[in-house]
């Protein structure tokens, strides 16, 4: 649902290589991901680390988190 909706109006990516989330709707969430290693923090927002790339892989975005 976030991916389809994109970085507008919830702050969200799918994307490995974009920064996102800064002083979105979902701060509090992703601030909750960091510490389990799903993402980290940056000056540009958020960027998901390669721990999430299994649930997006299953979520249907293959082709932004390809295997190997």
């Amino acid at each position: 649902m976030f991916g389809d909706y994109g970085t507008q109006y919830w702050g969200f990516s799918t994307r490995r290589d974009l920064a996102f989330g800064k002083d979105g709707r979902l701060a509090s969430v992703l601030d909750a991901l960091v510490p389990l290693g799903y993402a980290e923090r940056t000056e540009a927002g958020y960027v998901w680390t390669e721990r999430v790339a299994p649930i997006m892989r299953e979520a249907g975005y293959e082709g932004e988190w390809p295997v190997g």
